[in-house]
């Protein structure tokens, strides 16, 4: 069996500035293993759940933690810290020009409207922020070491972007903010079982190898040892929803859904696919829908870091822009509390540089 563990997680779903960011990880295996797993099959991660003896663990340059964006994006030095667990795993989709830029386009599964704004463009943005690159290299060279030492496989994460004037312009349009979520699943869903979408065959050895994808498969191509592909697809609740099975079909073009099961908290969904190839075994897709899903599954919490992440070099250069045009003004994470405050003190700025309402703030 082939089989493909994905996350989905958001950032920025509760402010009115900035932008909304939900990211897609997969990791691949021989076999299935436990959501939790990764934690205790990867040499030297930390979810930071279980201090030792009550004391509040300090890691080293060879460990690495995965978890919630909130616990790691918290407290003095927020953006360091995040930056120090999440970058080295999208290290090897920056470039060499090191610009966020860059890394933004190869992750991006849609264009991301509004990017030209000065206020949004991270063209220049060299990363990483707040470490040395060597540092960065050798970190990430030690998460690709401890992942293939686990029997893990992580292709090239995928994020969905959405600047606010084309988050209001989806609100008008589909009269609720929780439409930005589905917006989500509807593009990562399908391009990230396109991209794992693979079957495993053995050689003479016993070894996996890949072999070719369900679209290239033909009745006479030679056939290796094909074993079934299994995806299951963990995420958490999305805004405003608690039952799926009637999104799905809507979501996932070319998938039957078979069974499903839908609880007040854990939902269920077993699909495949509506048309496999005669030569292929029949695929599998099991999706989770589960309160708190980041702290239950390895890959939603990098899914979480990642999004997280991604939002935080936005906020960062926002916050650059307006202080070159306002001397003195303090940054905002772009939450409501403080996102009035913000507006206020940029408001002659702004209607200097002509800048709509819709480009800058959410109407929701």
């Amino acid at each position: 069996m082939s089989y493909w563990q994905i996350g989905i997680d958001e950032a920025g779903y509760g402010p009115i500035l900035g932008p909304f960011v939900m990211s897609a990880v997969a990791l691949q295996a021989a076999q299935p293993f436990a959501a939790d797993a990764p934690w205790k099959m990867i040499f030297g991660v930390s979810d930071h759940r279980q201090p030792q003896n009550g004391a509040k663990r300090a890691l080293t340059e060879h460990q690495w933690c995965v978890a919630d964006s909130k616990q790691l994006h918290r407290g003095p030095r927020a953006l360091a810290r995040l930056e120090y667990h999440t970058l080295p795993i999208l290290w090897p989709w920056l470039g060499s020009s090191r610009q966020c830029r860059t890394l933004l386009d190869r992750l991006s599964v849609t264009e991301i409207v509004g990017l030209r704004q000065p206020c949004y463009a991270l063209g220049r943005l060299k990363l990483p922020l707040c470490h040395s690159p060597q540092l960065i290299v050798r970190r990430a060279e030690r998460c690709r070491q401890s992942l293939e030492d686990a029997g893990l496989v992580l292709p090239k994460p995928l994020t969905f972007i959405l600047l606010p004037e084309e988050i209001n312009r989806i609100i008008a349009q589909m009269g609720t903010k929780s439409a930005l979520p589905v917006l989500g699943w509807e593009q990562l869903m399908p391009a990230m079982l396109a991209a794992t979408r693979t079957e495993v065959g053995t050689d003479a050895e016993g070894r996996w190898h890949p072999a070719r994808s369900f679209e290239s498969a033909t009745d006479d191509s030679p056939q290796p040892t094909h074993v079934p592909i299994t995806w299951e697809l963990i995420c958490d609740h999305l805004g405003g929803r608690t039952h799926y099975a009637a999104i799905l079909p809507g979501v996932l073009n070319g998938w039957e859904l078979q069974a499903y099961r839908e609880g007040r908290t854990r939902c269920e969904y077993l699909l495949a696919p509506s048309n496999p190839p005669k030569s292929s075994h029949q695929a599998r897709l099991r999706i989770t829908v589960l309160p708190r899903a980041e702290k239950q599954a390895f890959v939603v919490a990098l899914a979480s870091m990642i999004s997280k992440y991604i939002r935080e070099l936005f906020m960062f250069h926002w916050n650059r822009y307006w202080q070159k045009q306002v001397p003195g003004l303090r940054p905002t994470a772009g939450y409501p509390a403080d996102a009035d405050r913000f507006l206020q003190d940029i408001a002659t700025a702004r209607a200097r540089l002509g800048l709509a309402d819709a480009v800058i703030r959410r109407c929701r």
